[in-house]
């Protein structure tokens, strides 16, 4: 991420004019890190949510 207080511009303009089920979740990660002190880090706790595994078949098409 950059550094200082200035969120990366690709992110910042993902978060406020994309509508995704995401919006909450980024919304929230955003005001958590406008709150931030001089110093502070900003710690995530993300899901990961593993891809479906793929048969031979689906493999081969791609």
């Amino acid at each position: 991420m950059a550094a200082g207080r200035d969120l990366p511009h690709d992110l910042t303009q993902f978060t406020i004019e994309q509508p995704t089920p995401l919006k909450a979740t980024l919304d929230a990660m955003y005001g958590r890190w406008l709150a931030l002190g001089e110093g502070e880090r900003l710690e995530l706790e993300w899901t990961v949510h593993p891809l479906p595994i793929l048969s031979a078949r689906d493999r081969a098409k791609r």
